[in-house]
């Protein structure tokens, strides 16, 4: 069933499918490397974790994602925890300079738009501004604007 919801996926939302095979891949090798490394045959382990051997199987494949109580019974019996699933998972995602690199590509991209959008609103007003100070208070908004997106950009996650 669960594999039928994934092609479903592939269907309306292919990149959540790459993702979720890419992070069921990462399960399976974790899964694989601990219980090897611990001598526990799969039998073993679907025993110690209350799940059929064939789960244990499809998991070790990548052909399943696990659910949260598998999860938990194979990081408890194999010794790893929930967070380096996650740690894993975040460095597998893209990497730094590319990230670094998307963010400037961004930043110039806005920064342009930003100023284009605000000076044909100026060019095609007759009456706005009417003083250097209305002006300046205009840009300075623009800049306001500008910053707290750039700021939402480039925030730490």
């Amino acid at each position: 069933m669960n594999v039928v919801r994934q092609k479903l996926l592939t269907t309306s939302r292919g990149t959540t499918f790459t993702m979720q095979t890419e992070k069921q891949k990462m399960i399976a090798a974790l899964v694989k490397e601990k219980r090897v490394g611990l001598n526990y045959t799969q039998q073993q382990l679907a025993d110690m974790c209350k799940v059929s051997l064939r789960s244990i199987q499809r998991i070790e494949n990548g052909e399943v994602y696990p659910r949260q109580y598998t999860l938990n019974e194979l990081a408890k019996n194999l010794g790893f925890t929930m967070e380096s699933l996650e740690t894993n998972s975040a460095s597998t995602s893209l990497p730094k300079k590319e990230k670094l690199v998307r963010k400037w590509i961004m930043t110039a991209t806005l920064t342009v738009v930003f100023f284009l959008l605000s000076t044909a609103y100026l060019a095609q007003s007759s009456t706005f501004p009417e003083t250097q100070f209305e002006l300046i208070i205009y840009y300075a908004g623009v800049l306001v604007f500008l910053s707290s997106t750039l700021l939402f950009i480039w925030r730490n996650k």
